[in-house]
């Protein structure tokens, strides 16, 4: 481990959670002012801009509350356990030692394709989920990699500003708003994100050589109908792995866009 390296990001995750702060704001404010206008012209400005302000803070607040139940929901996972996944365990355990964190909740589902992930709440630490297709096929360096990636994912804070526009999209998408969720995903969600965590993992592992071979067992496993809605929190999208046409490409997914795997494999033998 490059102890050095693996480094507190809190100025990250700050920014990260002022975005989210910033979009519950105006999520609130932009209904209250046009209850205010409603209310004026038809006589009633106190009632409707008391109503608008109540019912989208309501809004927001069952929308930041079920971020990571929702989209957990879409997964039948377990508890990793200390008999079955010890390996799991002490690899995770070993990179929160060094970046002096709290282990997150582990969980397994039982899917045959290599998947990891983390959810996130704002605020809160986050669970880890991989496939126990992840666990069979990874060797113990690639399951490193491949932690120390996503780790770094929920510590500087894109895991929950992710988590958080998937729901928020998901949420829109039902009143008829989905437009104005791929507005905001568009301006805040960072595409490069996938090739950062990629760096920042060699960098905390100074193995490169390891999640290079994670990413192309990926490449090479039989892809599987995975929620799209998941898409953006994985360490490897099915989708992405198996329609690579050049590097540099770039795949919508879910409103979201993610960099190709040819392509973080490249910059990563460059390392």
């Amino acid at each position: 481990m490059n102890q050095r390296q693996w480094t507190p990001v809190s100025e990250a995750s700050a920014t990260a959670l002022q975005r989210i702060t910033y979009i519950n704001i105006a999520l609130v404010l932009v209904p209250t002012i046009l209850g205010l206008i409603v209310g004026l012209v038809v006589g009633q400005p106190i009632v409707l801009t008391v109503l608008a302000l109540l019912a989208s803070t309501l809004w927001v607040n069952v929308v930041n509350r079920n971020i990571e139940s929702s989209l957990l929901h879409r997964l039948d996972v377990v508890s990793a356990s200390e008999d079955d996944h010890a390996r799991l365990i002490n690899v995770v355990d070993g990179l929160c030692v060094v970046s002096g964190d709290r282990r997150p909740p582990l969980l397994v589902v039982s899917d045959a394709y290599p998947i990891a992930l983390a959810i996130a709440t704002p605020k809160h630490q986050g669970t880890v989920v991989v496939s126990q297709g992840f666990l069979d096929e990874m060797n113990r360096v690639e399951i490193e990699a491949v932690m120390a990636h996503v780790l770094w994912r929920l510590r500087n804070g894109n895991v929950a500003l992710t988590s958080y526009l998937i729901a928020l999209r998901t949420m829109l998408s039902k009143i008829g708003l989905r437009r104005v969720a791929d507005v905001i995903i568009n301006k805040l969600y960072e595409d490069k994100i996938l090739l950062w965590s990629d760096i920042s993992a060699c960098q905390a592992t100074r193995y490169p050589p390891a999640l290079i071979s994670a990413l192309q067992k990926c490449n090479r496993a039989q892809s599987l109908e995975i929620d799209p809605i998941l898409s953006p929190l994985l360490f490897v999208d099915p989708k992405t792995a198996h329609h690579d046409t050049h590097s540099g490409s770039s795949f919508p997914i879910v409103g979201f866009s993610a960099i190709g795997v040819e392509e973080r494999i490249a910059v990563l033998k460059e390392i």
